[in-house]
């Protein structure tokens, strides 16, 4: 998650640098939206300043003053956002990859089992009768 109205573009140009699937990278980012916007940035707020090894600011929550102790948010918001983008996309990531792999396999032993009962078939029918 990046704390900056330019998700669905970084996305966009990402996924055709890396050859991803561009639909799926850009409605993505639709997952900060507004209303999951204040409790996805809250926890990566929070997130940053455990990372930090910060206090928790006395700031009332307005937007008024969040503009006047911007200079305490931004970074703690930043690094939160980061880390957390990273943590949970290397685990999306590992998990896609073992998922696939699961799917493939079984692919294959299905395939193995059809050939198998299709040998077995074909001796069957090929064997002459008494």
């Amino acid at each position: 998650m990046i704390p900056f109205p330019i998700q669905m573009p970084l996305a966009a140009v990402l996924a055709i640098a890396f050859k991803t699937n561009f639909a799926i990278s850009v409605l993505s980012t639709w997952i900060s939206n507004p209303i999951t916007f204040v409790p996805l940035y809250s926890a990566t707020y929070v997130f940053g300043l455990w990372l930090l090894n910060l206090p928790m600011p006395a700031v009332e929550p307005d937007l008024e003053a969040l503009l006047d102790n911007l200079a305490l948010v931004w970074k703690p918001l930043l690094v939160g956002s980061l880390a957390s983008g990273i943590i949970l996309g290397s685990l999306g990531y590992i998990a896609v990859r073992i998922y696939w792999r699961a799917l493939v396999l079984r692919g294959w032993r299905l395939r193995k089992e059809r050939r198998r009962m299709t040998k077995a078939q074909l001796n069957l029918t090929s064997r002459p009768v008494d």
